[in-house]
């Protein structure tokens, strides 16, 4: 989630791979299309099978943070359930968030913001962290999505310190394969859980913990956990997820030391979770600077401490559950 110092040429277009009763999608824009070997980086489904986003390519210069949001529509003009989800992009990208919404219209264009997208308009609904992600939702369980969607595709890249962007350039390709026989599948849903409490003093470590409840943000069932995601910045050293016990910690569920390629971890059998039973996830951070490190988007200057859970059965209505409110 950075700013670039200006804003920079870019390409982007949508590539639609419709089923066979869909016309093709035009592209949102005249901009060059990218070179052979950056169009290799993720093959688009056969047509009839999904569909795929080709994001950029675009400047990442030395020295810089970029964070972009790609506004745009679905390229299908037909309902659509999702049963895999593909995001790929090269070396440097700190994070790739999509997000939807039936509440908001916008046209296509690129906003260059650190500024948090309006989460009471769009609901995120996918995320990667690692440069492959390829997940392939359980039978009987899938993402659906609307014709001609609104959409943001937010990709962050840093090209300084504490990661590199070889070649300068940032990319990112997305596919969904279309699900079938998905009228009766259960719905995808998301939780987005954010610690805005980070206080990391100086030559110092610290541990950051925030409580999840499902039933909290309007979830109120049992549900069962797909696969989880955690999110911290190079300053964090471990992010652990797990149940509670009453008050005290339970079973771990998530464990990860990678601060710039967490695991995303999947579970099955999945895992089950109570209607009212809260989920205790904790950032360890070690601050070797003189300073103290607060929250922010700046990779090269602040921290995270982020959860991200897909789980079944979501919210009717197909919205996302953020868990924003800085509450710990």
């Amino acid at each position: 989630m950075r700013h670039a110092s200006a804003i920079l040429p870019l390409a982007l277009l949508i590539a639609a791979c419709q089923p066979a009763a869909m016309a093709p999608a035009p592209a949102t824009s005249s901009a060059p299309v990218a070179t052979a070997a950056q169009a290799a980086l993720l093959a688009a489904p056969p047509a009839g099978e999904g569909v795929q986003l080709s994001i950029g390519p675009f400047a990442v210069p030395p020295g810089s943070e970029v964070q972009k949001n790609f506004f745009m529509k679905l390229p299908v003009d037909q309902d659509v359930a999702i049963a895999r989800i593909q995001i790929s992009y090269p070396t440097g990208s700190h994070h790739c968030n999509v997000f939807k919404s039936d509440r908001h219209q916008a046209p296509d264009h690129v906003e260059d913001t650190f500024d948090a997208v309006a989460y009471d308009l769009y609901d995120m609904f996918a995320a990667a962290q690692t440069g492959n992600m390829d997940w392939r939702l359980p039978e009987g369980v899938v993402l659906r999505l609307k014709k001609r969607q609104q959409l943001i595709v937010q990709t962050h890249w840093v090209n300084a310190t504490t990661q590199q962007t070889p070649g300068d350039q940032g990319q990112v390709k997305i596919n969904f394969w279309f699900a079938k026989n998905a009228e009766k599948a259960q719905n995808l849903g998301m939780l987005f859980a954010i610690n805005k409490n980070l206080d990391i003093d100086p030559k110092a470590t610290t541990q950051e913990r925030k409580f999840v409840d499902l039933k909290r943000l309007g979830h109120d069932q049992d549900v069962k956990i797909l696969a989880m995601t955690g999110h911290f910045h190079s300053r964090g050293k471990k992010f652990e997820v797990n149940r509670l016990d009453g008050e005290a910690k339970g079973d771990a569920l998530y464990s990860s030391d990678d601060w710039d390629e967490p695991p995303f971890k999947t579970y099955d059998p999945p895992l089950a979770l109570r209607a009212g039973e809260r989920l205790l996830y904790t950032s360890t951070f070690v601050n070797d600077g003189d300073r103290v490190i607060k929250f922010g988007p700046h990779v090269e200057t602040e921290e995270h401490s982020n959860l991200f859970m897909y789980f079944y059965p979501g919210p009717a209505d197909g919205r996302a559950l953020y868990d924003t409110d800085g509450a710990p």
